[in-house]
């Protein structure tokens, strides 16, 4: 059995040690997120031990009560329904937090194989959202840690599009434009106030390292969305 605490504790040290000798921000919050990442039902049963540690808020996931885990599969073909996770939004309605409430909804793109032209798959990544953020909206949360690192796909690469023959990169900048803001729409009718974190933002999209654009850049569509 791992043990999460431990894993914590090494992430806190490094933070802390990066910070030494300047003056803290009261604006400033310290999150958690590693390899230990939990779920609900282990951050109900452990909430005390982990609020031991010097930590405002966490990063977590929540897992279906039909099996499978929202975070690693929403942007595909399994459709996720609310009903799904109710037991996640009790989970953290029952959890007596004290310090660690800047909590953060992890959500991915992952598997990442949806065409951004095909309507009907797109539509079955909104509904997974739309989940994701009445999740967090009902949960309590301050919003999504949106992990945008293409784990399984090439989702923002132009060279690597299904119509990359025929569509050129600009017609794919406008696709996915619109995606984005339908993305934003969903989200937003549940969760109006939603704070959403980035791993990575519009400067990894820039062109470097011999690129003439973002056509040739492995993010580039990412600037766009």
């Amino acid at each position: 059995m791992r043990n999460p605490i431990s894993c914590v504790v090494v992430m806190a040290c490094s933070l802390a040690g990066a910070a030494f000798g300047q003056e803290a921000s009261r604006d400033k919050k310290l999150i958690e997120w590693g390899w230990d990442e939990p779920d609900t039902k282990f951050i109900r049963e452990n909430v005390q031990r982990m609020e031991e540690l010097p930590f405002d808020g966490l990063i977590f996931h929540v897992l279906s009560s039909k099996g499978g885990n929202l975070t690693w599969e929403m942007w595909g073909n399994r459709r996720f329904e609310l009903a799904e996770f109710q037991h996640a939004i009790d989970d953290l309605k029952a959890t007596p937090f004290r310090r660690l409430n800047d909590r953060f909804l992890r959500v991915n793109v992952s598997p990442g194989t949806v065409d951004w032209f095909d309507d009907q798959a797109w539509a079955v990544v909104l509904q997974n959202y739309t989940v994701a953020a009445h999740v967090a909206k009902q949960g309590d949360c301050k919003g999504f840690m949106f992990d945008v690192e293409q784990y399984e796909s090439h989702l923002f690469d132009y060279r690597r599009q299904l119509h990359r023959e025929t569509k050129p990169f600009a017609e794919y900048q406008a696709k996915v434009r619109q995606r984005g803001q339908e993305w934003m729409k969903a989200v937003g009718g549940q969760f109006p106030e939603l704070t959403v974190l980035l791993t990575f933002g519009y400067s990894i999209a820039q062109p470097g390292g011999g690129a003439k654009d973002r056509s040739e850049v492995s993010y580039g569509l990412l600037a766009d969305f």
